[in-house]
C-alpha cells in the first residue's frame, strides 16, 4: 500500500463523517477549503483538509473556480499574477463561466457603489482609475456560498464536531476598496494582527487568507472571520443551538448538504437583463 492512500486511511479514520451535512453522511474525499487553486501557485496549507461526502465535495467545484477568479482582482495590487497567465485565464474563464463574467463599469456606476457601501473616493485617484468592475446580482451569492463552506469547515476544525443539521447560518461581508478598517474590525472588536496567518509554504500566498474565530459555548454561537487578501472581510455567524426558529438567517444546514437547498443552476444561468463584457478580440 502506497503512503498516499495509507495517509488517506488515518485521515478518514480520524474524520469518518462529512462536515458539511452535518455528519449525516460518510466521508470519503478530501475537500480543500479554499481549493487549492485560491492560492498562489496552488500552495494549499495542509491544515485546510476537510472530511466530505462526494455530494458536498463536488457540488462546490464550478462555484469555487468563480470565488477563486474573482479573488484575484485585488486592489492593493500584492497578488498581481504574470500578465501573459493573468489574460488567459480570463479568456478561459469567460468561455467557462460566460454568466458570471465581470464587466466595465463607467464613473458614475463607481460613484453610486461607493455612495451605497458608504465608502470614500479613496484620495489621489481619478474615476476612471478606482479598481471596480462590475458583476451579475448571482455573483454575490457565489461568492457567499464559498465563504460560508469555509466557515462551516473552520466550526469543524475548531468544535470538533459538525454543525449540526438545523444550524443557522449568518454572513456579513465587506470589500473596502479604500483599503481603510472596514467596519467589521469595530463591530467585533477585531484586530487586523489578531487573524491567523496560515501557514502556507508560499510567503505570498500566506498573507491571501487570515482567520480568526470564537464560541459562545453559552448561546451556542460561533463565529468565523476571513480576510481575503488586503481589502476583503467576511464574517460568518454560526447558530447551533436547539431553538433559533424565529431568526432572520442566509443559510441553514441540511441534511442533504451544500449548496443547503440553493439551485446552483439557476445561480450559474443568469437571468434576462444580465449584463455581460464581450473581451475585446
Amino acid at each position: 500500500m502506497g503512503e498516499r492512500k495509507k495517509r488517506r486511511q488515518r485521515f478518514f479514520a480520524t474524520h469518518p463523517k462529512c462536515c458539511f451535512c452535518g455528519g449525516t453522511k460518510d466521508a470519503v474525499e478530501v475537500d480543500h477549503q479554499p481549493s487549492r487553486d485560491f492560492f498562489v501557485e496552488r500552495s494549499s496549507p495542509r491544515d485546510l483538509r476537510f472530511p466530505a461526502c462526494s455530494s458536498c465535495n463536488r457540488a462546490s467545484a464550478g462555484l469555487e473556480s468563480i470565488f477563486n477568479y474573482y479573488s484575484c482582482f485585488d486592489p492593493s495590487g500584492k497578488y498581481s499574477q504574470n500578465s501573459e497567465k493573468f489574460l488567459k485565464r480570463i479568456d478561459d474563464f469567460n468561455k467557462r463561466f460566460p454568466t458570471v463574467k465581470p464587466f466595465l463599469i463607467g464613473n458614475r456606476a463607481k460613484k453610486d457603489a461607493l455612495r451605497d457601501y458608504k465608502i470614500e473616493k479613496p484620495t489621489g485617484l481619478l474615476w476612471q482609475d478606482i479598481p471596480m468592475i462590475g458583476c451579475n446580482e448571482n455573483v454575490r451569492t457565489i461568492i457567499d456560498l464559498c465563504l460560508v463552506k469555509i466557515g462551516v469547515a473552520i466550526f469543524y476544525k475548531a468544535m470538533n464536531f459538525p454543525a449540526p443539521v438545523g444550524a443557522k447560518i449568518v454572513v456579513i461581508t465587506e470589500h473596502d476598496i479604500s483599503m481603510k478598517a472596514p467596519s467589521q474590525l469595530e463591530l467585533f472588536e477585531l484586530r487586523w494582527e489578531d487573524f491567523l496567518a496560515v501557514r502556507n509554504p508560499r510567503k505570498k500566498a500566506q498573507s491571501q487568507l487570515g482567520i480568526k474565530f470564537s464560541n459562545n459555548k453559552r448561546d451556542k454561537a460561533f463565529f468565523v472571520h476571513l480576510r481575503i487578501n488586503l481589502s476583503f472581510l467576511c464574517t460568518i455567524g454560526i447558530l447551533y443551538g436547539e431553538d433559533e426558529s424565529s431568526l432572520d438567517v442566509d443559510y441553514e444546514i441540511t441534511k442533504d448538504g451544500f449548496p443547503w437547498g440553493v439551485d446552483i443552476k439557476s445561480l450559474l444561468k443568469g437571468k434576462q437583463g444580465d449584463v455581460y463584457y464581450e473581451q475585446n478580440p
